[in-house]
């Protein structure tokens, strides 16, 4: 990305199409493709068109078109994109203040500011790259933990406390099972 810069089209079928590469369009995507209600072809719906607000372009496969914006997304070469779903370890509606006091107390910069433009790449580069003492990235690390049966009980049970301070609610009825109150 430094040396040849971000894309701002996805390729199809040999041809390019402009697509909304900002970051406010990759936070839609991802909280789309988060939703727990939303059926499949919603969600395929919902992105194609926050990617091509004016719609797919005509003579452009909505399905292929799909595809390569995912992989954009992904920050992957086209057509490479990650089918595993890894667990949620973080919520676009719930963290967002964590998220915006990070960007700005880190890197100064102000996610509200609605004249704000920056690409999704960045952002996402950006995002990754917050210190393990952000907020963000504390309440991600907790989450995503394992508690090694090796600690000592203490040290289990400090992080048990941390995992259930920072949990996510359950969104969907497979995840009450794993919500204890």
């Amino acid at each position: 990305m430094i040396i040849d810069g971000a894309p701002f089209a996805v390729s199809v079928d040999g041809l390019d199409y402009a697509i909304d590469t900002s970051f406010r369009c990759g936070i839609r995507v991802a909280r789309t493709l988060d939703h727990p209600i939303l059926s499949d072809f919603a969600k395929v719906i919902v992105i194609l068109a926050n990617f091509f607000p004016d719609g797919v372009p005509d003579g452009c496969d909505s399905a292929e078109a799909f595809k390569a914006c995912m992989s954009f997304h992904a920050l992957e070469a086209q057509g490479s994109a990650n089918k595993r779903k890894p667990k949620r370890v973080y919520d676009w509606d719930l963290d967002i203040s964590m998220l915006v006091s990070d960007f700005q107390n880190e890197y100064r910069i102000d996610l509200t500011d609605s004249s704000l433009e920056m690409h999704w790449w960045r952002f996402w580069m950006l995002f990754e790259g917050l210190s393990n003492t952000s907020k963000t990235m504390t309440a991600i690390g907790y989450r995503s933990i394992r508690v090694d049966p090796k600690l000592s009980k203490e040290e289990q049970k400090r992080l048990r406390a941390m995992q259930k301070l920072y949990r996510l609610p359950p969104r969907n009825i497979s995840e009450v099972d794993d919500f204890d109150g």
